[in-house]
């Protein structure tokens, strides 16, 4: 993924108001800053998208390799940030930063207008320099502390986006300076319960075992519940249990509270993870080998149209 370089960046903040909504604002930078900040978004942009990186679908229980990133094609660009490039003149300075009252700083942004392209570094509370906390070496030696509080920039690039796509590492961290339900919504704890309510599972004590669950248990929920196959016609305990023994080492009870088959939701981080994987279809049996196999993409298939 070739970058092209930018004589000068215009830096923003991607902001959160108490009402959840995103929105940006502009940094007032001295010329000296504006320029030493160019040059450190130019390094870490060429530290992000090396020459060996390998450009990878978004997959959400896929974990990048270092050399990987995820790309989402043509991704809308939301519009707080399309104005970045259309009218940044009516882009309001940041405004009493760091009060307690102001709205929440989720991530730097620098803005390259003529490429439209856009690097974001995610921005978290500990990137905050409180004054009474930090100390400056004067030119006499002294130690003192700073008139005001002050930010550290972070070391790496979390998203960039260029070419009408996105690229990035981590969901988790993108999603928190950009709008990626459209892409794929996190179940919550309360979606799960209702999972878990299904006529499918047998679980004691829902809401204590739903606190316990990972965070890529709490992923695998979340294809579950939007694929659903909960509700298929097939998604039956006896039928599911039938079809998981072409997998050795995928193990489940099934009991009958009141005559009624259910799985009992494994308590075993392991057998839990397997049968959550099964459910989201990522175990087949090849057509060729017969043999089974496990997968980490949901994309249905496709026939391929002759030409």
């Amino acid at each position: 993924m070739e970058m092209r370089d930018s004589e000068s960046f215009e830096f923003y903040v991607v902001v959160r108001g108490a009402d959840l909504s995103l929105d940006l604002q502009k940094i007032p930078l001295s010329q000296p800053v504006q320029a030493d900040l160019t040059s450190l978004f130019e390094e870490q942009k060429a530290s992000f998208v090396g020459i060996q990186t390998e450009i990878k679908s978004f997959e959400p229980t896929y974990t990048p390799k270092k050399n990987e990133l995820f790309e989402i094609k043509d991704y809308e660009l939301p519009d707080f940030c399309g104005r970045a490039l259309t009218v940044s003149q009516s882009i309001d300075d940041l405004q009493n930063a760091f009060k307690p009252n102001a709205p929440i700083i989720k991530a730097v942004v620098a803005v390259d207008v003529e490429n439209q392209t856009f690097y974001f570094q995610s921005f978290r509370a500990s990137h905050i320099l409180e004054r009474r906390r930090v100390l400056s070496l004067s030119k006499s030696g002294t130690f003192k502390q700073l008139s005001q509080p002050g930010v550290q920039i972070d070391n790496k690039l979390a998203a960039i986006y260029r070419d009408g796509n996105l690229y990035f590492r981590s969901f988790h961290v993108a999603k928190q300076f950009l709008p990626m339900d459209d892409i794929f919504r996190e179940a919550t704890r309360e979606d799960v319960l209702v999972a878990l309510g299904n006529d499918l599972f047998l679980v004691d004590n829902p809401n204590e075992v739903v606190d316990q669950f990972s965070a890529r248990v709490m992923k695998y929920f979340s294809i579950i519940i939007d694929s659903k196959i909960l509700e298929h016609a097939n998604a039956t305990p006896q039928k599911i249990r039938n079809a998981s023994k072409k997998f050795d080492g995928l193990e489940f009870e099934i009991k009958k509270p009141n005559g009624v088959s259910k799985i009992v939701l494994p308590t075993d981080k392991r057998q839990l993870n397997y049968l959550l994987r099964f459910l989201a279809e990522e175990f087949y049996v090849s057509e060729i080998t017969k043999e089974p196999r496990a997968t980490n993409s949901f994309e249905k298939y496709k026939p391929v149209k002759s030409s």
